[in-house]
């Protein structure tokens, strides 16, 4: 494809450098990693364009945002990310038209919301 990215939040460094390694090796090409970890005020889009400190920091909850991948590319990394060891599953998403203008904690809130949605079916 071209050029593949996740926004992650609720990591350490280590731990979002693991997941970033591991989708490398399942899609065969590099993965920049952008961390939204004490950016909640931020708008998604604002952190995928502006130079801004990273903070890699265990919390919860924690999520991926895939940027710039297929839906095959998605479906194979989550198939088998039980392959990362030591690190706690996030909830998933990808970048929308709606979401990319969100803060991060709007983001949170609606991810977390539709998690508990979904857990419940």
């Amino acid at each position: 494809m071209g050029s593949y990215a996740i926004l992650v939040y609720g990591y350490n460094r280590n731990a979002a450098g693991m997941i970033q390694e591991y989708l490398s090796r399942v899609i065969k090409e590099p993965v920049r990693l952008f961390s939204a970890t004490g950016q909640e005020s931020k708008r998604v889009k604002q952190l995928l364009s502006d130079q801004v400190e990273e903070v890699f920091v265990d919390s919860s909850p924690k999520f991926v945002m895939f940027l710039g991948f297929s839906n095959d590319e998605i479906h194979n990394s989550l198939d088998q990310f039980h392959m990362v060891q030591d690190v706690d599953r996030p909830i998933f998403c990808g970048l929308t038209q709606d979401n990319m203008e969100w803060t991060i904690e709007e983001l949170l809130d609606h991810l977390v919301k539709e998690h508990q949605h979904w857990s419940q079916q």
